[in-house]
């Protein structure tokens, strides 16, 4: 049978091959493209590698770089290798900028396959502790935790949300005074100042006998986000949880999950509004700012038996506000981090599904389950951040590719969710609790960690990797 390229010679049409073209045909075999093209972080460099592809008249990989996105063709961006070798390592790099690249493999006569992509962020090797002067201090300095990133696309300045310990005033020595505050970079991560307080801890006496009248209403775990679709002055948004400390102990059921929205997160923020509460809430409670929005273990039958709801992770797009929350049920090997979604213009929450699902994921993958869940899009693509841990203790962080972000669907192999990145804080620390945005690429995952020195220190770190 003669083929269709004969045919078409037989007729006298003419047959063209482009460079691009990855099913020209070169010898006996179609062009094929470079596979499992990676670059790897170094200082000031990247370490990249890849497999050639084995067609016939194989000559050779083009690579170029570009740090506006990933050369279109092989002559675009900047000339970074060419041969038949598996790597090569691109020095002389700016740290904390995004490179792309694109790698053509092409045959003798110069003909292309289609590129394959890949990029990555120069940065040095070790974590940078984060600080802000005249945070945390008096005397009583706990230190930070509990980062958010949020970018503010009119101006590219990256904001933060996090969690401030110090002593309580009224209750030294028994009580932590948590308050949420806010800071910003200007240079991707590289250095922070910070804005001030949004939301701050209050003590109250409660009117039992001591130690029990010493109560603290504390703000922690918050997470920010910039949402387009909202009216102008609800743009930004804050989610908390909020609970009451007595003598130190956490008292979940005089707390929920709270709200806040501004049009910017330097100005005036709206008075808070209750939002979520699960099983356990204390209906006493109604008589401050009123009942809750949502009863989540009311909400579908996935979440009955959720006792509190915790670490909020928040994502906006163009369908709705997404929420990913530690769905609470006592133990680290129940709960879940469960996905919630208001969609543009409604004001009804939605149950999605459950990300992970710590009785069945934490043991797929070696841990009793997952806390501290966030959510970051990179290319188009959505991630979770969630921390793994065994016996409430914290154990770093984890990354994972979502299929679906509507049908809360990780990417998963033979049922088991595929990490994309780890991280991991200093050995014996407790740390995760983490966050990103691509944006930030000096300061890469930021990350908490807690230590025991004379009382136990809260800690925030840029890692200076970027998933």
């Amino acid at each position: 049978m003669r083929t269709v390229a004969a045919l078409l010679l037989m007729l006298g049409l003419a047959v063209s091959a482009c460079a691009g073209d990855e099913n020209k045909d070169s010898g006996s075999q179609a062009l094929a493209p470079v596979t499992s093209l990676v670059a790897t972080q170094g200082d000031g460099q990247l370490a990249l590698a890849w497999v050639n592809p084995t067609f016939a008249d194989f000559a050779g990989v083009t690579l170029r770089r570009d740090t506006s996105g990933a050369p279109a063709t092989p002559t675009s961006g900047v000339l970074v290798y060419e041969g038949t070798g598996l790597g090569v390592v691109d020095s002389a790099l700016a740290n904390g900028v995004r490179y792309y690249y694109s790698a053509f493999a092409h045959d003798a006569a110069g003909s292309y396959a289609a590129g394959t992509l890949a990029d990555g962020v120069p940065n040095p090797a070790s974590p940078v502790q984060l600080a802000f002067a005249g945070v945390g201090g008096g005397g009583g300095d706990h230190g930070i935790f509990d980062p958010s990133l949020a970018l503010d696309p009119a101006s590219g300045r990256i904001w933060m949300a996090y969690s401030e310990v110090i002593d309580s005033p009224q209750w030294p020595g028994q009580n932590r005074f948590i308050s949420t505050r806010i800071g910003w970079s200007d240079d991707q991560g590289a250095s922070w100042a910070d804005q001030g307080v949004i939301n701050p801890a209050q003590d109250v006496t409660i009117p039992l006998a001591p130690p029990n009248n010493a109560g603290t209403w504390v703000n922690e775990t918050p997470s920010l986000v910039y949402d387009a679709a909202a009216p102008a002055n609800e743009r930004w948004k804050l989610m908390w949880m909020r609970y009451l400390l007595v003598n130190g102990v956490r008292h979940f059921e005089h707390g929920w999950m709270g709200i806040k929205t501004a049009p910017d997160p330097a100005g005036s923020w709206s008075a808070e509004r209750k939002l979520f509460v699960g099983s356990l809430y204390d209906t006493s409670n109604n008589v401050i700012i009123g009942p809750p929005e949502v009863q989540l273990d009311q909400l579908h039958p996935d979440l009955n038996a959720m006792l509190v709801a915790a670490e909020p992770g928040l994502l906006a797009d163009a369908s709705g506000l997404y929420v990913t929350l530690y769905a609470a049920e006592g133990l680290a090997t129940n709960g879940r981090l469960a996905l919630l979604r208001l969609p543009v213009g409604q004001t009804t929450w939605q149950y999605r599904g459950s990300l992970l699902v710590n009785a069945t994921d934490g043991p797929l993958l070696g841990f009793d389950g997952y806390s501290a869940p966030a959510l970051f899009e990179k290319a188009g693509q959505r991630f979770l951040v969630a921390t793994p841990e065994n016996g409430d203790y914290y154990l770093g962080a984890q990354v994972f590719a979502v299929n679906s972000l509507s049908n809360a669907a990780l990417q998963r192999a033979s049922g088991t969710p595929v990490v994309t990145f780890s991280h991991a804080g200093t050995a014996g620390s407790f740390n995760g609790a983490a966050a990103y945005i691509p944006q930030a690429t000096a300061s890469g995952l930021l990350y908490s960690e807690a230590v025991v020195t004379s009382v136990v220190e809260f800690r925030i770190y840029a890692s200076r990797r970027n998933p």
